[in-house]
This record gives C-alpha cells, structure tokens and sequence, in this order.
C-alpha cells in the first residue's frame, strides 16, 4: 500500500468509517443464534470433569511406585494456639546447640531463623541451619524400626519389615543384660556431647552396665585447640573471642568467617568493626594461610604460607617484637626457645611476601599492643596452637577473651588410641553390643583403623539412625529415631547458658528419640514406655541440679515455661581463668617441620560439612563462595602447581587431557577432579 492509500485509511478508521464496519460483524455468523437445548451431549459437565480426573490418577499410579502419604485431614477441634493463615513462632535449639526461632502454620515447622533473645547467636545462624529444614520431611527418612534376620540388608529402599518397639526393646534389655553378665564391652558410639542430660543419661547407663563406655566421634573438631590450651594454661575450656574488641586479627589458616567455630557469631561481630564511615573504629583483619578461604578474601593483607611453616613465623614475629619493641615472654620460655634463631626479615624473603606488608603488621602489633588478636585454625596441628597461645600470652590480650561465656563441652573427644583399642576388643570378640548412636563411624574414621571390619564382628550391632548410612553394615537391629524438630534436649555450648530444645511437631513417622530409647532400656519394664519420657527426664534433671541455683522467687513450673519460650536458662558461671604461661610445653615440642613434596590440607565441604546433610538439595545446591563449586568433591591447586605436573581442565573433544588425580598420603588414596585456584599456595593441594 502506498502513502496515499495508507493515508485515506487512516481517515477512515478515525472518522468511524471502519470501526462501524467492524461493529457490525463483531461475532462470528451463528454465534448469536439461539440453540437447542436437546441437541447438547448426554455427559454433563460434572461428569466430564470426574472421568478426567479418575483417568489422570489412575495414569498417574500406574507409572509410578510412590508409598501412599496418607490424607490430609483438618483439625477436628482447632487449638486455641493456632490460628489459620497466621503463623506460630517457636523457640528451640538444634542437635548442634544453635539456638533457633522455628516458624510452624497450623502445626507445621515451615522456617528456621536465629533467636534474637539468645545472648551468644542473637538471631544470626547460617545457611546449614535454615535448610534443615529440608531433613524433617525427607521422604528418605526411616519410617519404623526392625530387626534385621536376612544375611543380606536392604535398607536404602525401606524394604525391611516393620517390627513393635516393645518386642525390640525386650529383646535388646535381654542383651544387655547377658553382656554385663559375661563381663564384655558394650560400647556406644556418638557425636559431639554438649548436652548435661545427655551426659547424665550416659552416666547411669554405666552405673546399671559397669561395661558400658561411651566413643564420641566428630570428624571436624577443635580437639587439638582445646589439647594445647589445657596445657598452656591449665584450664577445661575455650574463652570465647571477642572479635569486637579487637583492633588487629591475625587468622593463622583460620576461616573464622567461613566454617571455623561458631560462623554466625564471629562474622556479626568481626563486621559490627567494618563501617567505611567509622574509620577511627575501623580493625584491620590479616589472613596467613595457603587455602583461598572466604576470610582470607575479606582480609586487608593476604599472606600465603604452608601450614608446615606457621610455627617458624611465630617465633620469627615474636623474635622481632621482643627485640625491636620491648616485649616481654613468659618466664621460662627462653630456656626451650632460641628466638635468636629465627628472623622475620629472612623468612619474609624466604616465602615471598612483601617488605613493606610485613613491616605494617609489625606495627599494627607495636602501636596496638594487647587489642591485637591472633586466632590458628582448627585443622592446624598441637605445636601451631602452642605458639599461637604464647604469641597472645606476650600480648597479654586476656579483654579480648570472654571467659563468661567460654566454649564448654560434656566429655572430650575419643583419641585415636582409644579408637585403636575399640577396633582391638571388637577383632578379639570382648564387644558384645555396639550402638552406633546416630553416628557414621564407618564412613567418618579413618579407612586404615579397619572400624568397619571389626564392627562386622559384633554379634550385636545397633544402628539408631534417622536416615540410612554406611555404618548400619549387618545390624541386628535398625531403630528409627526423631528428628530434632521432634525431640526435647538441652545444649550447653557456652558456660552460664543452657539452650532448650523443644518438638515443634510430633513425630511424623513411627520413630523415637535416641536418648528415650535408651532411657527405657534402663526400665524395668520397657513396655512401659511413654512418648514424654525424656521430657519428663530433662525436666527432673533441670530441676534437681540448675532451678535450685537460680533465685528466680517462683515456683519451678512458671520458671520452665518461661525457659521453653526464650529458648534457653542464663545463669552465673564463669570459667576458671588463668594467664599464667606453662613453660613446660615447650619441652621437647617440635616446632620446625619439613615442607618437602606437596602439603594436603583436608578441610569441610563449606555447606555440607562431615557430609552428614549430603541428602540435603539446599545444601548441595549452595555454591562454595569462593570457588562456586557445587555438588562436587576436588582437589584445590593453585595454576602454577597445575602447570608443573602438566594438569588442566579437559574441554570438549579432548579425551587425552588429565582432569583427575591421586591424592596418596602415606597409603592413603584419593581420586578427584582437580580444580584451578588462583590464590592457593604453589605445592600444595586443598
């Protein structure tokens, strides 16, 4: 259409020509004509849409082996709680002692945020914590518990039989009690004890069973931490830091703001220091470490140096300030510590590192004294944390400690002779019962102790778990327990502050809390069993040992109530603190290690931890921050330790390209994919 044409339709359109036009045969011809009602279907609507329906579900069922989740059914007489379309807010703390605000609507636990009345999280939690919520409705949990007679276990596809608790609980008593009798070891295997009932709980169990010893397993911990700060200063206990309060932090292959100790309390508090428009009250963070961790990319001054090396740098820092700036160390020292040998320039040199970066940390140390704090890494060997105590010692730091409110624990880790020993007693047959209490030792111990193949062994192997793991092996009795959503509890993390953990939901499948399963095998009569046994216990516990020390002018019901809403009882308690320099530790101590080859350094997955939460999509979905790495286990190297052993990433159409490597330490052998970091140190591997 030319100009012209277009130009005369358009003044037609405009001035109603068209659009008459158009209003006239607005309806198709027949549209508007009347019908005849006879001339419909016979099948109504209703009907239609019934036949859809019935043919869809029965498509459905027959392309799938779904297990039948029951009806939803409304509440028969609503509580007066619980109001719909409004959610409920409930205090309670999880396996770990975080201290959490689970939000529930009509009864079902939906968000998990920190508790802002907690005086230690103050409403700060991580990302591991918000998404187990995931494992409460994990259609991979077990539904109901079994003994097993079948030589062969399936367990992965809850294809075991379903048998009564009060026939498995006669039959394990009976156990029990002929293994106290023949004088034989029954030994129980569990993770980290921070709970005083718990702990109470084990107590008797070894007064009615004199055999009974208690293993505790975490694959990632700060024993060696708390090891060297026992000797150094005599006292049970770790003072929390107080990164508020410091001026200057040294992190020693330390990722504090990562999945070093307690995250969400030191990234709230390092940060509280980290306002651009406060720069008169702004601290200054340094990162010596070989790993690219997420403090390390947050720190002002980045220093690589291999975990073998930390102990030398100490002594090299502590060598010029005393001699440069007039600091003082512990009496004694000297007689084991030649600072003379070591020089911080040389080593400086030696590794790399700048002149003018080293000089500004020795200033910093110089100019503010004892609001310098140096923290070592959980992973770093006895000798690092040794040095770092007396490096803070000569700092006289103690204000940066916070002994009110000092990391506290219910019994100490398991050592690896003690492991070996277990391993000893299960080959030569003087184990009778072996109770893996929620734990994975199979998969978390060391594959040379050969755990797996002594358990084996055990005539009586108890496997309490909520989800199916390498450590069930050829149980005689598989007991599904509670998730701790479903569970009463009490977690003492921090000295003067006790976390409550309450059910914010009934059990959902036929299961029981591991401490009320063992608590009934303590009965009499264990069909006497009642859902609030445990709850009955924690409180009798609270009761007779903390309510009488706290002077609250009420009567214990009231205090208990009010305890279950904030989530937690304070109390007055403090550690025994003491700054008095052991000396003696030194002796002995072998402080220079050899670097030689490449150096591996094993740390947590960011999210995932031990892998306990593997079947957690959440977390595995959450991208490393650092490397972005997802759903993946690899080895960290850094380009200039790729290139020299001829490594890189293999692209499409490349089948000769080496992306996979062995890891061998000292027999022991790993194969990952390799992954290309910048910023890692040159030999050596993450």
């Amino acid at each position: 259409m030319d100009n012209k044409s277009l130009w005369k339709s358009l003044k037609q359109y405009t001035s109603g020509e068209v659009r008459s036009e158009v209003k006239k045969n607005e309806f198709k011809n027949g549209v508007t004509n009347d019908f005849d009602i006879k001339s419909l279907p016979d099948k109504s609507r209703r009907n239609f849409i019934a036949a859809m329906g019935a043919t869809s579900a029965l498509l459905t069922t027959a392309c799938s082996d779904y297990f039948d989740k029951g009806q939803i059914v409304t509440y028969n007489k609503k509580p007066d709680s619980v109001t719909y379309g409004r959610a409920n807010y409930y205090a309670s703390s999880m396996n770990d002692g975080t201290s959490v605000l689970v939000k529930t609507r009509e009864g079902r636990p939906i968000k998990i945020d920190g508790n802002p009345e907690h005086p230690v999280y103050q409403g700060k939690i991580g990302a591991a914590a918000q998404a187990s919520i995931l494992d409460l409705y994990d259609p991979g949990r077990r539904r109901f518990s079994t003994k097993n007679s079948d030589s062969k276990l399936v367990l992965f596809r809850n294809e075991l039989k379903y048998t009564e608790w009060d026939k498995l609980d006669k039959e394990i008593q009976d156990i029990l009690k002929s293994a106290n009798s023949s004088g034989k070891e029954i030994a129980l295997v569990t993770g980290k004890v921070i709970s005083p009932t718990q702990k109470k709980l084990f107590d008797e169990f070894a007064a009615k069973y004199p055999k009974f010893k208690v293993y505790s397993l975490e694959l990632y911990n700060d024993s060696e931490k708390r090891r060297a700060y026992k000797a150094c200063f005599g006292v049970d206990g770790l003072p929390a830091l107080k990164y508020d309060k410091a001026d200057v932090v040294v992190a020693l292959e330390c990722d504090f703001l990562g999945t070093d100790g307690n995250a969400a309390e030191q990234i709230r508090q390092f940060t509280s220091r980290r306002n651009v428009d406060d720069h008169k009250n702004y601290n200054r963070l340094y990162s010596v470490e070989a790993d690219y961790s997420l403090t390390g990319a947050n720190s002002d001054y980045r220093l690589k140096l291999s975990p073998t090396k930390q102990v030398e740098f100490i002594l090299s820092l502590l060598g010029t300030m005393v001699n440069s700036h007039g600091f003082v160390i512990p009496t004694g020292v000297a007689n084991y510590v030649n600072l003379s040998n070591y020089n911080l320039d040389s080593f400086a040199e030696k590794n790399g590192w700048k002149k003018e970066v080293v000089d500004e940390l020795v200033n910093d140390i110089a100019s503010k004294k004892n609001k310098v704090l140096f923290t070592a890494g959980s992973s770093l060997p006895y000798e690092v944390h040794i040095a770092t105590n007396l490096i803070n010692a000569v700092l006289a730091n103690w204000e940066l400690m916070d002994f009110e409110n000092a990391d506290v624990m219910q019994m100490n880790y398991t050592t690896i002779d003690e492991w070996k020993s277990l391993v000893s007693n299960m080959n030569a047959g003087q184990v009778e019962v072996l109770i893996h209490f929620d734990t994975n030792p199979v998969y978390h111990l060391a594959e040379d102790l050969k755990y797996k193949e002594a358990a084996m062994k055990v005539p009586n192997l108890i496997s309490m778990l909520e989800m199916p793991n390498e450590s069930v092996l050829n149980s005689k009795f598989i007991l599904a327990i509670n998730n701790q959503f479903e569970s009463w509890g009490d977690f003492k993390v921090r000295s003067g502050v006790l976390n409550l953990q309450q059910p914010i939901i009934a059990p959902i499948h036929d299961t029981r809390q591991k401490e009320a399963i063992l608590l009934n095998w303590l009965q009499d009569d264990v069909t006497a069993y009642s859902h609030d046994i445990y709850h009955k216990y924690l409180q009798d516990n609270i009761r007779t040992n903390l309510f009488p020390n706290i002077n609250q002018g009420y009567d214990f019901n009231s205090y208990w109530f009010s305890a279950l809403e904030d989530g937690l009882i304070t109390y007055s308690e403090t550690l025994v603190s003491n700054t008095m320099f052991n000396s003696e530790v030194f002796n002995g101590l072998k402080l220079n290690d050899s670097d030689d080859g490449i150096t591996v350094y094993l740390k947590p997955a960011f999210y995932l931890r031990d892998g306990k939460n593997a079947n957690n999509g959440w977390l595995q979905e959450i991208p490393n921050p650092i490397t972005k790495v997802t759903w993946d286990n690899y080895a960290a190297l850094s380009p200039a330790t790729a290139k020299k052993y001829d490594l890189r990433f293999a692209e499409d159409n490349e089948d000769k390209v080496t992306d996979m490597i062995e890891v061998n330490v000292n027999g022991r052998k790993v194969i990952l994919p390799i992954l290309i970091q910048p910023g890692v140190l040159d030999n050596f591997i993450a």
